[in-house]
């Protein structure tokens, strides 16, 4: 008895085939391939490639995947199917050998992937198959089937022995493990092996072991059989309770990487200096082998549907019995192996003796090598695959995958990737297919088919693929890192500017232990007691504030010496020494015979309630010492009386040194900017009593400086302001923070190349008076950041 070669039946018939291309019409997810041609060597694709090579599942770019997928693909030798957008028809190709149809149908439901760490993965997916084959049809049958049994040749008869078909739809469960058997620097090996539990729903197969055929007529369907011999064999399904189908298989995989590079796969953050990033491609060039589908399944016949049948001459409807209609609706309702038995088996005769109670169905084994090639950093890929089937039995009952060798150029990266496969078939034929992958968040889908065909002008092949599919991830990261300074944002204090792991990510400019956000002053080294602020010469004054600050003073006097405390500070006392009066420069007054001022500091004896005692005009004219300092209001008594106009005094000696950036007026603002070329004038916003920027205003400033052309010249003019709320001084200080904090953002993070000017009004020019409401405070606290571009040298 003669048993033939299977290896995929026609795109003829089955439900699940046409479930399944109706869903990929409608959902434009689903499609179909002959071993995910191109897609298998993406690298963010991860979770379904434990079909293909359980090793992949491994160091990968991703914790967790999830992910729902399904693929649909027929070859034939013979038989040429239009595109859809053409019609059905057929065209037929003369073969060398006995025609064949094979297709195969996955749906993978679930696809579960997770790496326990980088060195171990585990996965777990279940999904649906259904393989069928048409095999060894005689090249007369093959031409008349072709061209729709309307120019049939006839007349001879012709054997068809060895002719056959079969068919095996089941489940399958798959549980995947891969393991790092070494990472050395440039060289990586992994492997995995995948256990597959089986479980058949339905399997047939015919095969012919004598008699011959012969067309009746040109342009009919009805072909007469003689001295047929033949095989039918159908699987229990009426009781799956009592008849269970199981079986086994297994997967086994290798991947080995080199990794010339493999220094730049470290990183340096929160303190660590060699984390390995997960989230690139560390590889010159890898290699990969896999076998798959290394099992069977065991079936139990139907005992009434099962039987070699022997008929000395019969009459079939060719159309019912070899079907090369794709997704033709009759061939859903009643497929050939129903034909067979309805049509031709209950007019034969049967012999139910001659086959087994039960049989088995060898799965699709096949080989499937691969090598990928990195070209051009960091994106450009070229890669080679072949999938090779291997056959164990050479019979009815042996599912046979497909042949197929591919050369991938591809564009890949973080978040989509395009892919050129480039292949050739087991039945002879070159196609050109493409592939992409895009990624949306979390979510990534890809989709592709091994022939295009289409999209050049064809309008028919003999090979057809399409496969595609949606996971959702959680990729590998390096964590966010906004300022750069090495602290992942999560542990930065201060995301957004640069700073030190002592201080949690915080900046501390200068050096002075305490951290810019708290220090204010934050480019000069002060103690903690003031602020961060320096106090050179000890009085309590910071530098600032202090018109005399190597020389101690009085707060009242900001920070100047007033040795013989008359009330008029050292560096506009004519008489240091000797107490006076404001009115006569610091110095006593003559005695006048109208007017006795005994102690001769310029407060008449009338007046002075210590007239022996040289004071203060400012305290009726006592002394103003530590006891009774805290007791006056300076301040008020300063505004009502200005004796001898101290301030004019104190700006014409030399030896007082006011701050050149304190802007006390706007013409000095408009002869600052007198003659500039301002390229972009912006305003950046605080908070209440702070001087660390908003995200608004950072994308603000990033929006500005982020691009400059490098061919120009820059410079830049900061003004820095404050809301009326608290004290002169205060407010004084907060808006020389404000315009520096400013200045370290364009220096230290935007590395600005130009001169940055600094300039502060504290609260002496708010835009705003009358009431005054948050929305008017708001506008005041603020930084004016003026961009000037500079004449070219």
């Amino acid at each position: 008895m003669t048993r033939l070669q299977i290896k995929t039946f026609t795109s003829g018939a089955p439900v699940l085939a046409a479930i399944t291309f109706l869903f990929f019409l409608c959902t434009s997810n689903v499609s179909a391939q002959i071993q995910y041609t191109g897609i298998v060597q993406d690298n963010t694709v991860t979770s379904f490639l434990a079909s293909y090579n359980p090793s992949s599942i491994v160091d990968s770019k991703t914790k967790f995947s999830a992910s729902f997928h399904t693929n649909f693909a027929r070859i034939s030798n013979f038989a040429s199917n239009n595109y859809l957008v053409y019609g059905q028809e057929i065209k037929y190709v003369e073969p060398r050998n006995p025609g064949y149809v094979r297709s195969s149908t996955n749906v993978d439901i679930v696809n579960l992937k997770y790496e326990f760490d980088h060195k171990n993965a585990g996965a777990y997916s279940f999904r649906l198959r259904t393989l069928r084959n048409l095999e060894g049809l005689p090249i007369r049958w093959a031409h008349n089937a072709a061209t729709g049994y309307g120019e049939n040749l006839f007349g001879s008869a012709d054997g068809m022995t060895g002719m056959g078909m079969n068919r095996v739809s089941y489940t399958e469960h798959n549980l995947t493990y891969a393991r790092t058997i070494f990472d050395r620097d440039i060289s990586l090996l992994k492997a995995g092996i995948s256990l597959k539990i089986l479980n058949g729903i339905d399997a047939s197969y015919f095969n012919v072991n004598g008699g011959s055929y012969d067309f009746l007529q040109q342009n009919t369907e009805i072909v007469e059989l003689t001295d047929l011999d033949a095989n039918l064999v159908r699987s229990e399904s009426n009781n799956q309770q009592f008849y269970q189908h199981r079986g086994l298989a297994f997967d086994l995989g290798v991947t080995y990487e080199y990794r010339p590079d493999f220094e730049k796969q470290y990183y340096e953050m929160d303190g660590a200096k060699r984390n390995v990033r997960y989230d690139i491609n560390k590889y010159k060039w890898k290699v990969s082998a896999s076998i798959t589908d290394l099992g069977f399944l065991r079936f139990t016949k139907d005992s009434l549907s099962s039987y070699n049948m022997t008929n000395p001459s019969i009459q079939a409807n060719s159309g019912n019995f070899v079907d090369l209609g794709g997704l033709d609706p009759g061939s859903l309702i009643a497929g050939p192996f129903d034909y067979v038995e309805d049509n031709i088996g209950t007019f034969s005769t049967q012999d139910t003796s001659v086959i087994p109670q039960r049989f088995g169905m060898g799965l699709p084994t096949a080989f499937h090598g691969s090598f990928d090639m990195n070209i051009l950093r960091p994106f450009l890929y070229f890669s080679y695959n072949i999938s090779l089937p291997l056959h164990f039995k050479n019979d009815v009952t042996q599912m046979r995958g497909f042949f197929i060798h591919t050369i991938t150029p591809r564009i890949e990266k973080q978040n989509w990737s395009i892919l050129l496969p480039i292949s050739q078939l087991g039945n002879g034929t070159a196609t050109v297919g493409v592939a992409g992958r895009f990624n949306w968040k979390q979510f990534t889908v890809f989709l592709g088919s091994n022939n295009m065909a289409l999209l050049y002008g064809q309008k028919s092949s003999r090979s057809r693929s399409f496969y595609g599919g949606i996971a959702y991830n959680v990729f590998y990261k390096v964590p966010d890192d906004a300022d750069g300074d090495k602290i992942s944002d999560p542990k930065d204090d201060c995301p957004y500017d640069p700073g030190l792991a002592a201080f949690n990510g915080c900046p501390d400019t200068d050096g002075d232990g305490i951290i810019d956000k708290e220090d204010l002053c934050i480019y000069d080294p002060g103690p903690r007691s003031t602020n961060g602020c320096p106090d050179t010469d000890g009085d309590g004054v910071i530098d600032m504030n202090d018109m005399c600050p190597e020389i101690p003073g009085l707060g009242i006097h900001y920070g100047c010496p007033d040795r013989d405390k008359d009330g008029v500070i050292d560096a506009a006392d004519r008489c240091p020494d000797v107490p006076g009066i404001e009115l006569n420069n610091g110095c006593p007054l003559d005695d006048q015979r109208c007017c006795t001022d005994e102690d001769g500091d310029g407060v008449l004896n009338e007046f002075d309630k210590c007239p022996t005692v040289p004071g203060s005009v400012y305290n009726s004219g006592c002394p103003i010492d530590s006891t009774n300092i805290n007791d006056i209001n300076l301040q008020e008594e300063k505004e009502q009386v200005d004796a001898n106009n101290t301030a004019v005094q104190i700006e014409d000696s030399a030896s007082v040194d006011l701050s050149e950036q304190f802007i006390t007026s706007k013409s000095e603002l408009d002869s600052l900017l007198e003659g500039k070329n301002i390229l972009k004038d912006l305003q950046v916003f605080f908070d209440v009593d702070e001087a660390t920027l908003k995200t608004e205003e950072r994308l603000k400033l990033d929006k500005a400086f982020r691009v400059l052309p490098g061919n120009e010249r820059y410079a830049v003019i900061l003004i820095g302001h404050t809301d009326r709320d608290g004290s002169l001084d205060y407010n004084l200080q907060l808006s020389k923070r404000r315009a520096e904090t400013v200045q370290r953002k364009l220096k230290e993070f935007y590395k600005f190349p130009g001169e940055i000017s600094v300039y502060y009004y504290g609260e002496a020019k708010s835009i705003h008076s009358g009431d005054y409401t948050d929305e008017l405070k708001a506008a005041d606290r603020r930084v004016d950041v003026k961009l000037i571009l500079l004449p070219r040298d």
